[in-house]
C-alpha cells in the first residue's frame, strides 16, 4: 500500500453562532484535538487568531454521487498520533 504523504488543510468557519449543539461539541473536540486554547473552549470563545497554526491529523475519504465528487471528514486526532495511524494503515 502506497503511503500518501501529509497535506495541508484550510478550513473556514463562517457564522459559527448558527451551530446547533451537537455541532458545536463536535467543532470544540476537533479544535481540542489541534491544540487550540483549552480556556477560550471552558468560555465558549473561538477567537479566529487562536485557531491559526492549529495542528492534527485528518482522515478523509472521497464520494462520487450523481457524478459529483464530494470530499468526507471521516476523523481526526492529534498531530502526536501521525505515527499511530501510519501503523494502522500498514497493518
Amino acid at each position: 500500500m502506497r503511503s500518501k504523504s501529509p497535506g495541508v488543510l484550510r478550513l473556514s468557519l463562517f457564522r459559527p453562532h448558527l451551530l446547533h449543539s451537537q455541532a458545536l461539541w463536535k467543532l470544540s473536540w476537533f479544535l481540542r484535538d489541534f491544540g487550540y486554547d483549552t480556556d477560550l473552549l471552558a468560555h465558549d470563545e473561538i477567537d479566529d487568531k487562536a485557531m491559526a497554526g492549529l495542528r492534527g491529523v485528518v482522515k478523509i475519504s472521497h464520494n462520487n454521487l450523481n457524478g459529483r465528487s464530494y470530499l468526507n471528514l471521516d476523523g481526526f486526532a492529534q498531530a502526536t498520533d501521525w505515527h499511530d495511524f501510519q501503523l494502522e494503515k500498514a497493518g
